[in-house]
């Protein structure tokens, strides 16, 4: 999984497991909410805990590089 890359700060990876990880989705946190149609809370707890969303995707922070 992908979980640093250069000059992008507060941008979201969403991975779908049951289909071999590939990326379903990277944007900003209000995209991911809107996509995934989560509340603000709900979201944040699901990065928090490494939980999967609507039982299927995981949803990471990408780590910008020093």
């Amino acid at each position: 999984m992908v979980k640093s890359i250069n000059k992008i700060k507060n941008t979201y990876i969403a991975y779908d497991l049951k289909n071999n990880e590939n990326v379903k989705i990277i944007g900003t946190s209000k995209d991911m909410i809107k996509y995934f149609n989560l509340t603000e809370g709900s979201f944040y707890c699901a990065v928090c805990r490494k939980a999967k969303v609507k039982h299927r995707y995981l949803i990471e922070k990408l780590v910008e590089k020093s």
